[in-house]
């Protein structure tokens, strides 16, 4: 339901200006500063998740926020900006994640939220690439888990009073060892606020508290092999020419928003 802006600065693509005339070498040493100025780029990324409002990238686009975002980098250098859908990032976006891209339902707690208190599933995917990886949050069902992917089950425990979590990385019999490790190591550094993390494996006897938060133990697929033959390219005119990138996750909500 939220929206982010992430800022990013970088090298700009563009040829550096040159010099019109030519400066001594007093004059070099003062353009220098302004040189490195220019030869960077502040790239600004407008990231709106599934079910967020449609409304708050025009109010983004008009409202006094670019001159906010000017007053932060304090310099002249130019501004990028790229609207980012969920599930739907471009590969630059997700490399600084390095693999932990986590998307969770719902809106960021404030301070003055109550402690959630319902289990949360998370869905580690990813699609032949590390960058593609993405943590999404899932409905917390027995039905959507798959042998061939790897899952992360946050559950919320009460003890004397005080609420803590229990993390639960459930690892499927026909995972990657890429993704395990992958799943696990987010488990272990993304998830800060649990006070234990446990690795189970698909039918090593898991506790009955593992399947009762979701619902209880039901039939689920136990195999993937789709992955490997689906193909998904987006066909879009968005940057006045006609590109078709091959999609680095697959949803039916993304076919639906194509309209294609």
């Amino acid at each position: 339901l939220d929206q982010y802006v992430i800022l990013q600065k970088q090298q700009s693509t563009g040829k550096k200006k040159e010099e019109a005339g030519g400066g001594g070498e007093g004059a070099g040493d003062d353009d220098e500063e302004e040189e490195e100025e220019e030869a960077l780029v502040c790239r600004v990324y407008f990231w709106q998740g599934r079910d967020a409002s449609k409304v708050c990238w025009p109010q983004y686009s008009l409202s006094s926020f670019r001159t906010k975002i000017r007053e932060k980098i304090g310099s002249k250098m130019p501004i990028e900006d790229e609207r980012c859908y969920q599930q739907q990032e471009n590969m630059k976006l997700l490399s600084y994640f390095k693999g932990k891209f986590i998307i969770h339902k719902g809106k960021r707690p404030s301070e003055k939220d109550a402690p959630n208190v319902r289990p949360r599933l998370y869905h580690v995917r990813q699609n032949g690439n590390i960058l593609a990886q993405r943590c999404v949050e899932i409905g917390c069902s027995s039905l959507l888990l798959n042998s061939g992917f790897c899952y992360i089950l946050k559950l919320p425990v009460n003890k004397d009073g005080d609420m803590s979590y229990i993390l639960y990385v459930w690892v499927g019999s026909k995972s990657s060892e890429e993704l395990m490790n992958a799943t696990i190591e987010i488990g272990k550094e993304a998830f800060d606020d649990v006070e234990t993390v446990s690795v189970l494996y698909e039918g090593s006897n898991e506790p009955d508290i593992f399947w009762t938060a979701m619902g209880g133990r039901k039939e689920f697929d136990l195999h993937a092999d789709w992955m490997e033959l689906i193909r998904l390219f987006r066909c879009s005119n968005e940057r006045a020419t006609l590109q078709c990138p091959r999609s680095v996750l697959i949803s039916a909500r993304m076919i639906c928003q194509m309209r294609m």
